[in-house]
């Protein structure tokens, strides 16, 4: 006896008893393209830390002592990322006025 939830399925194929093929769920199989790059660069991240796990010792104004070198990178690294957001936001805000 055929399920409620056959929908007229004639054989194990998948496909439908006018013809047309079943397809999944979702329209395709597998993880999507931004889980993949993220466990990329989650593993990336971790042999950056593991190759970089030295510490170096860090003299800047009052700041003196030993830093991990991947969280002096990591600190360099978000600095840089803040500065450039800073800039561009100024330089937009500053033609957004000139026009």
């Amino acid at each position: 006896m055929m399920e409620s939830n056959d929908r007229g399925r004639s054989d194990d194929r998948g496909e439908y008893r006018d013809g047309r093929r079943q397809t999944a769920e979702s329209g395709r199989g597998g993880p999507s393209a931004a889980l993949i790059l993220l466990i990329l660069v989650a593993i990336a991240v971790i042999v950056f830390v593991v190759q970089n796990g030295d510490a170096v010792e860090i003299d800047w104004l009052f700041i003196h002592g030993e830093v991990p070198l991947w969280i002096l990178i990591a600190i360099s690294l978000a600095i840089g990322v803040i500065l450039t957001r800073l800039a561009s936001f100024i330089w937009r805000r500053a033609r957004r006025h000139d026009d």
